[in-house]
């Protein structure tokens, strides 16, 4: 995206990046997006989808990352490369549109009268994204995703013997030791 932007100060241009990823978060999270997912997966819903099945993340100069929370980690790489594919298509679909878009303006301005192209114009803004049409987007990895815990076994293990220890601690305090004197 820094190649879309020319040349400014930096604050105009992390304030453009800033933008510009909040519109493809805004794309990743939205009906549309979720319920190509929920039909291309089949039995979830977009509710389920949204109320933490599935995570985005964005590293900060890094790319993003699409996360499924599931049972089985075979169902995990299924949402989540689903997600990824639906969302980098439904970006295409926008930029594409951005540029008909700034196309049917260019010939508006020789025709400003014309009908046809007025209609076209509302039409595609309409179905604008607000993306530039200088983004440039494809997914790295689709498939033989790396399936993790969300929370690392090692998480459970040190949070078990934490309450082991203080479960200890109180029994020992309230029976003491069973010696009287």
């Amino acid at each position: 995206m820094e190649e879309a932007w020319p040349v400014d100060s930096d604050r105009e241009l992390f304030y453009y990046l800033e933008r510009e990823a909040r519109k493809l978060e805004e794309v990743a999270l939205s009906d549309a997006t979720l319920a190509k997912v929920s039909e291309q997966v089949g039995d979830v819903t977009v509710a389920e989808l949204r109320g933490g099945l599935l995570e985005l993340s964005e590293p900060a100069d890094g790319g993003w990352h699409f996360y499924a929370n599931a049972s089985s980690p075979e169902r995990a790489e299924e949402l989540a490369s689903a997600w990824a594919q639906v969302f980098t298509e439904q970006v295409r679909e926008g930029i594409e549109t951005a540029v008909a878009l700034a196309a049917a303006r260019k010939a508006l301005e020789s025709d400003p009268a014309d009908e046809t192209l007025l209609a076209r114009v509302s039409e595609l803004e309409a179905d604008s994204l607000g993306i530039t049409p200088e983004l440039q987007i494809s997914p790295k990895q689709l498939t033989d995703l790396n399936a993790q815990r969300r929370v690392s076994l090692a998480n459970y293990i040190f949070a078990g013997a934490v309450i082991f220890m203080a479960l200890s601690a109180l029994a020992i305090l309230l029976f003491g030791t069973g010696r009287r004197a």
